[in-house]
This record gives structure tokens, C-alpha cells and sequence, in this order.
């Protein structure tokens, strides 16, 4: 009897643990379910938001994001950061260009939105003047696609970016796609020998940016000749020649601003090139000093042949170029 009680024991005992384990089980297989019902429902959400932009020449990569989604309002923290990340990767040269006037394609495939609006944001030098502009866009036939053009004054030297902002609704919700393109406008044509980027160290560019946009004298104190010589040469280059005349100093026999300018916008193309090239090639000369307020910078345009720019200390404690005649 003592043996038939243990042996029943054993039985039940069997029993509650395979009970248990086919409990486990078949929660294991509902919860793996769930899981993957609701990831299949988030990566069909996730399908379902993919857009493609691109140009004639290849895709455009974009930051995405679900401002609204059935009612829920998600990551807008992130995207009111996204503006300021793509200033970040602008100031750290990680946009690339897109050539003016290129045509974007936003392509929606199957998924046709209610309502497309596309704005874009001009990022300019002191990133206090940043400002949006609705975007002119041009819908497809069945509305599976629309075309807008890369635009923006390609003659505001001041502009140094553009961050585009397509919002997107459909009937579940709305998402928000960022894209962004540096803008070099101090570039010159390919048919010049010389480019106006480059030229200045990073130091250098960010002191004459400052000097360019605000004139104030004392950015340029305990500037050395040839930095003042430098800036120059680059305000010519740009054609800031309102600037460069900045540059001349007050103690040099020099024309008026308005006669300066018209003699520099006067010059023969090539006289001019072969000016540029001279005073660039300050860069490599040597300051000598004649006395506290005066001296010059030494240099070789060609090999065994020197040549000088004449630098004088102003009163306000800046050294500048002294004015010669421009041949």
C-alpha cells in the first residue's frame, strides 16, 4: 500500500510539472506572437512612412520623423533638434553641395499622401538671420510624385546653407522628413585661375568672416602684416572691394572708395588675374621692419625676383596695406 501511495505520488507529481511546462509553453508561443504581431505592425508603419527623394544623379539622405501618428504625437523633441544637428555637420563640413537649379523628386510610391507642404530654411554666416520660405512644389498626375527646384541668391555671399522641411500627411498621420546642402558662394568660375576658398587658414577665415560682417576695427588688433595683406588678397578675390579699400591705410596717398572701385571693376580680365596672383603669393614673403609703425613684406612672384607690399600701422593700432597704383 506504502509503495502504491509513493508511486501515485510520483504520478501526480509528473503531472502538475508537465502541466506547467505546457503552460509555459503555450504563454511563451502567445507572448512570441504579440511580439511579433506588434513588430510586423511597426515595421509596416515604418514601410508605410518610407519615401524616396532623390535628384537626376542619386538619392538624397534624410533624417525621418513620426510628428503625429494615430492621435500620438512622438519624437518632436528630436526634430525641433534636427535644425540645429544640421547646422552642427555645417559648421563641421559634412554637408555636400547640390548644383543650383537641380530639380528633387519626393516619390510616395503607392502610398499617396492628403497633403504635402515643403519648406526650406536659409542658413546664413552669423546664424542669427536664419529664415524659412515655403517651397513652389509641382504635384504628378495620380499624385505618386512631386518636383520642386534647389533655388536660393547665388549672389548673398553672407548665405551658407539650406535645410529643407517636407511635412507629410496621410490619413494616419503626419511625418516629417530633413534634408540639408552647404552653399559656397564665394566660389568662382572654373574658367579663373585662382579660388577664393582655401586661401585663408580656418583661424584666419573666421576672423575675416567676423571683420566682413560687422567692419569693427578692433577684430583686426595684434593681426600680423602679412594676415592684414591676406585678407586683402581674399576681399579681391571675393570682389568685396568696398572691403579691401577697408584695408588701405589712412597715412598712404590712395584715391576715394568710388574711384578705387571703378578703377579694380576696370581692370583688363587678364591684368587683374595676374594681380590676384601677385598679391596672393604675400602668403609665403617675410614682414621686415623699418620702424614701430612701418615695414614690408618681402616675397618672389617668380624665382630670384622679389617684390614688396608696403604695410603701415594706422592710429588705431592695425597695420594696412599701403595704397599703391594698380597697373
Amino acid at each position: 500500500m506504502k509503495n502504491k501511495i509513493i508511486i501515485l505520488s510520483i504520478i501526480f507529481v509528473i503531472s502538475l510539472v508537465g502541466c506547467n511546462k505546457q503552460n509555459t509553453e503555450t504563454t511563451s508561443e502567445s507572448t512570441s506572437d504579440m511580439s511579433t504581431s506588434a513588430n510586423n505592425e511597426e515595421e509596416t508603419q515604418q514601410d508605410s512612412t518610407n519615401i524616396s527623394i532623390y535628384t537626376k544623379n542619386g538619392d538624397i539622405p534624410y533624417e525621418k520623423f513620426i510628428y503625429e501618428w494615430e492621435g500620438n504625437t512622438v519624437n518632436q523633441d528630436d526634430y525641433l533638434k534636427s535644425e540645429s544637428d544640421f547646422i552642427d555637420k555645417l559648421d563641421q563640413n559634412e554637408l555636400s553641395q547640390l548644383e543650383l537649379e537641380e530639380e528633387i523628386r519626393l516619390d510616395f510610391s503607392n502610398n499617396i499622401p492628403k497633403e504635402v507642404k515643403v519648406e526650406k530654411t536659409y542658413i546664413k554666416q552669423d546664424r542669427s538671420q536664419n529664415y524659412k520660405e515655403d517651397v513652389q512644389i509641382k504635384n504628378s498626375k495620380d499624385n505618386k510624385f512631386i518636383d520642386f527646384i534647389h533655388s536660393y541668391d547665388n549672389s548673398d555671399k553672407y548665405l551658407q546653407g539650406l535645410i529643407y522641411n517636407i511635412t507629410v500627411k496621410w490619413e494616419e498621420g503626419t511625418c516629417i522628413y530633413v534634408f540639408a546642402f552647404k552653399i559656397d558662394n564665394n566660389s568662382t568660375p572654373n574658367n579663373k585661375p585662382y579660388s577664393v576658398t582655401g586661401y585663408l587658414s580656418s583661424s584666419e577665415q573666421k576672423t575675416y568672416d567676423s571683420y566682413k560682417a560687422d567692419r569693427n576695427i578692433k577684430s583686426l588688433l595684434n593681426l600680423e602684416p602679412i594676415t592684414i595683406a591676406k585678407f586683402y588678397a581674399q576681399a579681391i578675390m571675393e570682389e568685396e572691394y568696398d572691403l579691401a579699400y577697408s584695408l588701405y591705410s589712412e597715412n598712404s596717398e590712395k584715391p576715394t572708395k568710388d574711384e578705387y572701385i571703378k578703377i579694380i571693376k576696370g581692370l583688363d580680365k587678364t591684368i587683374k588675374e595676374q594681380y590676384i596672383t601677385n598679391i596672393k603669393a604675400v602668403e609665403k614673403g617675410k614682414f621686415l621692419v623699418d620702424d614701430e609703425n612701418n615695414g614690408y613684406i618681402e616675397y618672389e612672384l617668380v624665382a630670384d625676383h622679389p617684390m614688396a607690399m608696403d604695410m603701415i600701422k594706422d592710429s588705431d593700432g592695425v597695420w594696412k596695406v599701403k595704397y599703391m597704383p594698380i597697373q
